[in-house]
């Protein structure tokens, strides 16, 4: 569903994949900055998205295991796209 979306399309750095390592099961989370809140996010398979929202990153919650894996990596991601960008973090 990336070629659907109103700004520049994703590229392979903008995915994060993690691993499970009991299931061998790939997760993957894409990275992107700009999309506005009142975006209306439209999953077409079932289960795809269990839910789309929006935080400052120091106020994730500390309790979704399913984005915990992604935080080491997505930390890697805004300090690279923020160099890219010219942005002092």
């Amino acid at each position: 569903e990336e070629e659907l979306l109103p700004w520049k399309s994703l590229q392979d750095g903008d995915k994060l994949v993690y691993t499970e390592k009991d299931t061998n099961k790939r997760r993957t989370c894409y990275v992107c900055r700009g999309v506005p809140e009142n975006f209306p996010f439209e999953p077409v398979a079932r289960k795809e998205v269990a839910e789309v929202a929006f935080y400052d990153f120091n106020s994730l919650p500390k309790n979704n295991y399913g984005l915990m894996p992604f935080i080491g990596q997505l930390k890697r991601w805004i300090k690279r796209d923020n160099k890219k960008r010219g942005i002092k973090s």
